[in-house]
């Protein structure tokens, strides 16, 4: 948010950016990491590469080590992260003291700036050109590169559109999905009624209603770090009930 009212302010151009398959493009460092294929895959992998049948094991899966960070593995986030920094880096960005995933470049006397999430990235400057540069440095360097300059995109779910002075950010989809989730079809006045902090005495939720309650609570969570605060209070107290909720907690949730 902080980047994007910088932009606002200073009539920054945007560009949402996305890196398919990011994590496929950093090498797997460090310590062996090793997964076993299940039998379906591995049968298929077989009969594409049959050099591999020699490795099935008796049960018919597979194990190998890996040689590129793969999702879901404890460390692969981090080797993506360290592998797009590098290519930054040597582009001629510099981290933010205070926030590692902020970078900044001066180009031609402009600051572009670039906000990484995972493998998403967020690009501002007031120069269209310097930010047409960054696409085609990065288009060069991954595979897959999607996005561009924009000043209507999404980015982390939000619905981001700039104008002259201003820029707004909306979420109607995800809370659209989220209502559709919860299952919700009256409105209210208020996030929550004065009795949002007592506990109540009905019957503790089931396995599978605390795991429903769970999940609307993160969703809702997600929700009021970025463009609804005003669930904040609420979704707070419900982070608090994730393992001890009861019937009267789904009723407020949802």
């Amino acid at each position: 948010m902080c980047v994007l009212t910088i932009a606002a302010k200073e009539g920054r151009k945007t560009a949402g950016i996305d890196i398919g398959a990011a994590y496929l493009n950093a090498l797997m460092v460090g310590d062996a990491v090793y997964v076993i294929i299940e039998k379906m895959i591995a049968t298929i992998a077989v009969k594409l590469n049959p050099e591999l049948r020699p490795y099935l094991r008796d049960d018919g899966t597979l194990t190998m080590r890996l040689d590129k960070a793969l999702y879901g593995t404890l460390i692969a986030g981090r080797l993506w992260f360290d592998t797009l920094v590098k290519v930054l880096v040597r582009l001629g960005f510099e981290a933010n003291p205070v926030d590692p995933c902020v970078m900044n470049k001066t180009v031609d006397g402009n600051q572009l700036t670039v906000v990484i999430y995972v493998d998403d990235i967020l690009a501002t400057c007031v120069s269209a050109e310097a930010i047409t540069w960054l696409l085609d440095e990065l288009t060069a360097e991954f595979d897959e590169v999607k996005g561009g300059l924009s000043d209507d995109f999404s980015y982390l779910g939000m619905h981001v559109r700039c104008g002259v002075g201003m820029t707004w950010v909306s979420m109607e989809g995800y809370e659209s999905d989220v209502i559709e989730y919860a299952n919700i079809t009256g409105v209210r006045s208020s996030p929550a009624t004065a009795s949002l902090f007592d506990v109540g005495t009905s019957r503790p939720l089931a396995p599978r209603e605390r795991e429903e309650f769970h999940t609307i609570t993160a969703k809702l969570l997600f929700l009021s770090h970025r463009t609804r605060p005003d669930i904040a209070l609420a979704v707070s107290y419900f982070t608090t009930r994730a393992t001890c909720a009861n019937i009267d907690d789904m009723t407020l949730v949802s």
